[in-house]
């Protein structure tokens, strides 16, 4: 999946690309001059990069500039098959980085253009030609790819990169979160505090996964473990910066948690793909910019038909309340300036909602109501 310009777009296999405008409520194809084979398209990935959508298929890449309603083929020399094809999209520095599910021999690994698909050029110089990449992430100046024979690291974006020293067992996803690097490793989950030199074991953790996906959402990191194969058997979440995980599968169907797929970040929202749904989850309890909400805020009553009124603030000027609903979208503003405020029902929809006072401390979560 990926999202650009207030819409989401999900490669569905084997029917192309489809759009949704209302957060994923409903979707509609966009595959017009996607490569077809009767009445499949066989689109394996889609990304963004604040210019161009591009979709990595079994025939090549492809690109659209007007938000899917037309494709054109934007692939180049590189090589295109059921086996090796475009299965991630990345953008570092402006430059867009596809990677590729084959072996560099093969003519996978990691491939970059700066000039909106027109030209690609080879973006894993320093890799070994066994190398299989599978997941990137960025801190400051320094790319990490992980990859089937360790961890690599790039300090030129892309253009050159060096092994790891400490880290030369298979790597199956590497992530960023402040100061940490998280791996999922042959090896279980490690997590590194001083930039890759020293890896510690985590708890939580399957003993031996062959693969998975890994994401930073809201100050957590969330994970899909692979132990056998392909098939997937969990989705588990850290708050302990990589330390420790626990289960976060509870709403996943049986026959969808055998067959997750990748994570994306889009605002207040996190979503998975999988089997035959795509899920998403919304946590405003973790990650809020600014300090915790004053213990004297009062809400009440939480529970409210005609609205509700928010007690003991310490606003400013420039602070405004904000009603979150479960998807993360902001779904009513209002000024704030004095110590108490009274929201009224107006237009908001039965439902429950977090309640945000916003203002140059940043955003503070001080409860939450529910709309009858």
């Amino acid at each position: 999946m990926t999202s650009a310009a207030g819409a989401l777009y999900a490669a569905t296999y084997p029917t192309g690309v489809k759009k949704s405008t209302d957060a994923g409520d409903n979707w509609s194809p966009v595959n017009t001059g996607l490569p077809q084979s009767g009445a499949n398209y066989f689109v394996e990935s889609v990304g963004y990069n604040g210019t161009y959508l591009f979709a990595g298929t079994q025939s090549g890449i492809y690109r659209s500039n007007d938000g899917g309603a037309s494709w054109s083929v934007a692939n180049g020399t590189l090589t295109a098959s059921n086996a090796v094809n475009a299965n991630k999209f990345y953008v570092f520095a402006g430059v867009t980085m596809a990677v590729f599910n084959g072996d560099i021999l093969s003519g996978g690994g990691i491939w970059r253009t700066g000039n909106n698909g027109n030209t690609w050029t080879i973006g894993h110089s320093g890799m070994g030609s066994n190398a299989k990449v599978f997941n990137m992430a960025v801190n400051g100046a320094t790319l990490y790819a992980s990859t089937n024979v360790g961890l690599y690291n790039s300090s030129d974006n892309g253009l050159s990169w060096q092994p790891s020293v400490s880290m030369n067992y298979a790597c199956y996803g590497i992530a960023v979160n402040g100061n940490n690097l998280i791996a999922l490793t042959a090896f279980g989950y490690r997590y590194s505090t001083n930039g890759g030199s020293v890896w510690t074991d985590a708890t939580g953790d399957p003993a031996s996964p062959v693969g998975g996906e890994i994401a930073v959402f809201d100050g957590k990191i969330y994970a899909t473990v692979v132990t056998s194969g392909t098939t997937t058997s969990d989705v588990l979440v850290s708050t302990t910066n990589g330390a420790s995980w626990v289960s976060a599968s509870t709403a996943i169907g049986p026959i969808d948690i055998t067959a997750l797929n990748e994570f994306l970040v889009d605002g207040g929202l996190l979503y998975l793909g999988a089997l035959f749904d795509i899920y998403f989850t919304t946590d405003l309890n973790v990650g809020i910019g600014g300090a915790p909400a004053e213990q004297a805020v009062r809400i009440v009553p939480t529970l409210f038909s005609e609205g509700f009124l928010v007690e003991g603030l310490d606003a400013t000027d420039r602070a405004q309340l904000e009603l979150i609903d479960a998807r993360g979208r902001v779904v009513f503003q209002q000024p704030v300036n004095t110590a108490s405020v009274r929201v009224d029902r107006g237009p908001i929809k039965a439902g429950t909602y977090s309640v945000l006072l916003r203002d140059a401390r940043g955003a503070r979560l001080i409860g939450r109501v529910v709309a009858e």
